[in-house]
């Protein structure tokens, strides 16, 4: 294993960890910003089984986060606030709402003439805005909002990092191989979700992964 070779996973796995805590962030900041209100919201509105499932894939879309949704939702059932049948229809929605993130992360692969989207360019101005708004800010309203601008900068800082440490082997043979192989077995290439799912504790995050092989021919 050659120098290059170590700076590749070490860049690889710091950019796991920033994407990884810029999630947490993010849910985090959001769930203060407006968590009681997201749960009264949903215990009025999932009387309808079909609101449920909106409310349940708006709330996911919000806090970026399907278990935190779901724990909620089994929180109420328990608490007597939803039924168990108000609750399936939260849990579908919030399984919805959760591919809002690999939406986001497809983002990445616009070319360059939508360069200004990327976020790779946008990533470094949200951090420093909300840093900013942190610093000086006196509200606390306003340094939430800067708090969330910088946990979204960090979360697409970590995946352009990704990006980045796994391009130079985009044509190494035995790296396409081995994860063209685990793709072509659909069995097997559910077990590996499963299990990187479980070590993560976060679909969004596995599938970012994924897509960042995607996004430089890795994998198809």
């Amino acid at each position: 294993m050659t120098l290059d070779d170590v700076t590749m996973i070490v860049t690889f796995f710091g950019g796991l960890g920033m994407f990884l805590y810029g999630m947490k962030m993010m849910s985090a900041g959001l769930q203060k910003f407006a968590g009681d209100k997201m749960q009264h919201m949903m215990g009025v509105l999932t009387n309808n089984r079909f609101t449920g499932l909106l409310v349940g894939g708006l709330v996911t879309m919000i806090i970026q986060s399907s278990g935190a949704t779901s724990v909620m939702a089994i929180g109420m059932v328990n608490a007597g606030i939803m039924s168990l049948t108000q609750s399936v229809g939260v849990i579908m929605g919030a399984n919805i709402g959760t591919t809002a993130t690999a939406w986001i992360v497809s983002a990445t692969q616009l070319g360059d003439t939508f360069a200004v989207f990327k976020p790779s360019f946008f990533a470094p101005i949200l951090i420093g805005i909300g840093a900013i708004m942190v610093m000086f800010g006196k509200k606390a309203k306003t340094n939430a909002i800067g708090e969330l601008l910088i946990a979204v900068g960090v979360l697409f800082t970590g995946l352009t990092w990704m990006s980045n440490a796994v391009k130079p082997y985009q044509d190494s043979e035995i790296f396409v191989r081995a994860i063209t192989v685990l793709g072509a077995n659909p069995f097997l290439g559910i077990l590996v979700g499963f299990v990187v799912t479980c070590i993560m504790q976060s679909s969004s995050a596995s599938i970012g992964v994924l897509q960042a092989l995607a996004m430089d021919g890795m994998i198809t």
